[in-house]
């Protein structure tokens, strides 16, 4: 561009060295200058032109500079476009599936369950029936001494085929049997403490009947007398029963004896034998002439709060009060207030039944 500029600047400057030439001539000597010779205006021209020249030249230097310098005033304000924008990647050739397989979808989270109780698994009759001809049995019933009738409990167990050791009346023996265990130096399964004859002694079996029970042994405790134990030897027992003592039930007779079901529904009153009725009395604690007052039982009531089951009362639709016979602590304990021998035995044996069937049953369910 700049030797463009020059080209054209001689072009044009090359019509004034003869008009320059010819005002040298003839300028000077209308200013009365002496004349020059052409040569020498020649040379003047020559010189003029050159300085003009070199003027055009100087101007073009400067106006370079001011654009150059213009053009990095305007390239700083410009910003930096390969930083801000670098522009798209370049491109490369997708991956082959063997090198970069394609991500799997996540596994879906199944939702948070509770926490479930396992199913028991189902009662087997055939291996508790099995179980039974073997179970440890203990049994003390103080009735061997009265040859007037027979002992209702032995002779209930002996109809169902069950082995048991038979401590009859003998409270040293049953102390020695509750210390010691069976032979075996196992566990009592089932111990049967019936205290029924009015003239035997008295003893202290409840605490008996609760260590046990502790030890998960299943018990059966008869007893006629929890009117004079209920504060004393016999508290313990009740307040975990959930039981209180309610009455004592002397000078009954025979037709005011009848009891009935409390809890009609409940397994013991069912099972094995049903359809069970207690309204066969007898008079065996009962003295016509009126000479002796027997004590045939006491009556109980549920605390609050009770999980304890009242079976058998003397007053029908009651079955919070006025109970007879019991089951509590989770089936371990049967208890019954009321002498076996008011009833029939046909009444009473299989009752017995039941209760022997149900406490060697609960016996069975917490050993497996």
């Amino acid at each position: 561009m700049r030797e463009f500029l020059i080209r054209q600047i001689q072009i044009i400057a090359r019509p004034f060295r003869t008009a320059i030439l010819l005002l040298l001539l003839f300028g000077m000597t209308g200013c009365n200058l002496a004349p020059i010779s052409e040569g020498e205006a020649l040379k003047r021209t020559e010189i003029r032109a050159t300085e003009l020249e070199v003027n055009v030249k100087q101007t073009l230097l400067v106006q370079q500079q001011l654009e150059r310098a213009q053009e990095q005033t305007a390239q700083a304000s410009i910003p930096n476009t390969q930083q801000t924008n670098p522009g798209p990647p370049p491109m490369t050739s997708p991956p082959k599936p063997s090198e970069t397989p394609p991500a799997s979808p996540p596994e879906p989270v199944a939702p948070s369950q509770p926490p479930t109780t396992p199913t028991p698994e189902p009662f087997n009759e055939d291996d508790f029936q099995d179980w039974m001809k073997t179970a440890k049995i203990l049994l003390y019933e103080d009735m061997t001494a009265r040859l007037d009738t027979i002992r209702y409990i032995k002779t209930t167990l002996d109809q169902m085929g069950l082995s048991y050791k038979d401590d009859g009346s003998a409270y040293g023996w049953l102390l020695n049997d509750l210390e010691s265990g069976p032979k075996d130096g196992d566990q009592w399964d089932l111990i049967i403490l019936a205290a029924e004859d009015k003239n035997s002694i008295k003893a202290n079996f409840f605490e008996s009947a609760m260590l046990a029970v502790n030890q998960d042994t299943s018990v059966i405790l008869e007893v006629y007398y929890l009117d004079r134990a209920h504060q004393s030897s016999a508290s313990g027992l009740l307040n975990q029963c959930g039981l209180e003592f309610e009455n004592n039930w002397i000078r009954i007779p025979p037709s005011r004896a009848v009891l009935f079901p409390l809890s009609p529904d409940n397994p013991i009153l069912n099972q094995p034998n049903s359809g069970l009725g207690f309204s066969s009395t007898t008079e065996f604690w009962w003295d016509s002439n009126g000479v002796i007052d027997y004590d045939i039982g006491d009556l109980m009531k549920l605390s609050s709060d009770s999980k304890a089951t009242l079976l058998l009362g003397v007053t029908a639709n009651t079955p919070a009060f006025h109970g007879t016979s019991t089951v509590c602590l989770d089936g371990k304990l049967i208890l019954q207030t009321f002498s076996s021998h008011v009833l029939t035995y046909d009444s009473m044996s299989p009752l017995w039944e039941n209760y022997i069937y149900h406490a060697l049953r609960t016996r069975y369910i917490n050993l497996n």
